[in-house]
């Protein structure tokens, strides 16, 4: 094949083809078993000059394509880089590494570090999806055990249940205007306690112009829910209530209020 002696590297790997003869006669790919005699030539594969970098999709199973017919694309240097440009995530997303490594071939690489990449979906700042490649380094993509319970919150609920109840009659349009103006006290502590805060965070998202509705909807709810980053959010939510089996009747007659 016309290559110097100087140009050969120091180990070689064999391919899994086998021929008859030093020209490649009667070629066979090698799947298990043993050879036959007849085919004692076998195919080595030597780095010779510069890699190239392919997609893994292009080739298959064996690392050769398929078919040497068109042209293939291919970089001389890897062609994902990480940088600042570009819309940052507005939320952190937590998967099982499993999904990862479950991805199609097509959304996964490896550098010449041996850095993995991932080509993810997340969520920007203004709530929408945008997607991109991420390198699996320390504050981009990190790896945790489960019993780290990563991303979770928790939240404590000590409001009073007249103020739940206010703020729910006013919600659902079941408090007069009156009610409504006579229970707003009421009404805004429920708003600013730590639950409904952390909902309005995560659900509450901002229109076109950046600007929060301050209003929870069933559809705003839904949509919430429609978007895998987002729903998981609330997923991570862990709310402590004190039980209702609690009885303290001081307690349950504030309701007597509403």
């Amino acid at each position: 094949m016309g290559v110097d002696a100087a140009d050969m590297p120091n180990q070689v790997d064999f391919l899994k083809v086998y021929f008859n003869s030093v020209e490649g006669g009667d070629p066979h790919d090698y799947e298990g078993g043993n050879i036959p005699t007849t085919h004692p030539w076998r195919k080595v594969g030597a780095v010779v000059g510069k890699p190239f970098w392919v997609k893994r999709s292009a080739l298959n199973a064996q690392g050769r394509r398929s078919s040497t017919a068109g042209s293939l694309d291919a970089w001389t240097e890897f062609p994902l880089h990480s940088g600042l440009e570009g819309k940052a995530s507005g939320y952190v997303r937590i998967l099982p590494s499993s999904s990862w490594d479950a991805l199609p071939d097509e959304r996964k690489a490896i550098d010449a570090e041996q850095v993995r990449w991932w080509y993810v979906t997340v969520g920007d700042m203004e709530g929408n999806n945008i997607s991109g490649w991420a390198p699996e380094k320390d504050l981009i993509v990190t790896r945790h055990s489960p019993w780290e319970w990563p991303g979770f919150s928790t939240l404590q609920d000590k409001l009073p249940l007249d103020a739940h109840l206010a703020r729910t009659l006013d919600a659902t349009g079941r408090a007069t205007e009156e009610e409504t103006a006579s229970y707003a006290a009421m009404i805004e502590e429920a708003e600013r306690g730590p639950v409904l805060s952390k909902l309005y965070e995560i659900i509450d998202q901002p229109d076109e112009k950046g600007v929060r509705d301050k209003k929870l909807t069933p559809a705003e709810f839904q949509a919430a829910l429609g978007k895998p980053w987002l729903a998981q959010q609330l997923s991570l939510l862990i709310s402590q209530h004190e039980s209702e089996w609690f009885w303290k009747e001081s307690k349950w007659n504030q309701l007597g209020k509403v």
